[in-house]
């Protein structure tokens, strides 16, 4: 009797435990929903931001190069004109901007790579 009486307790919590899921999945999947949708939008947020960040290293490697043509466009002319100070002093800062456009091609691509993955990652998630 006692074996049948602990069985009926447990039949009964398993139901019980099984009622409260039923009861409650509605909630809780509205609630998994919503984190989703937060989810994506923070991702998408994310993507938005390293893509305004692509796009204004871009425009910055782009700055660096016309600098760089302008001041080897002057430099020819200090050159011609017997400046050599000045050709060297120039061609000083050119190098120095071919670092930054260097390094700024580097953080281009690194973006880059990281849209791709954001693009891949919202993507997934919206399907």
């Amino acid at each position: 009797m006692f074996r049948s009486l602990v069985t009926l307790l447990r039949g009964a919590a398993h139901d019980a435990d099984e009622a409260f899921d039923d009861a409650h999945a509605i909630p809780l999947l509205r609630q998994q929903l919503r984190d989703c949708a937060q989810a994506v939008s923070a991702a998408r947020k994310a993507l938005a931001l390293a893509i305004a960040q692509q796009e204004q290293q871009s425009d910055q490697n782009d700055r660096i190069a016309a600098r760089i043509d302008d001041f080897e466009v002057r430099t020819l002319a200090a050159l011609e004109q017997g400046q050599a100070d000045l050709a060297l002093e120039a061609a000083e800062t050119i190098a120095r901007l071919q670092d930054d456009r260097d390094s700024g091609l580097a953080v281009s691509q690194s973006l880059a790579t990281e849209v791709q993955k954001l693009r891949a990652s919202v993507s997934s998630s919206e399907e």
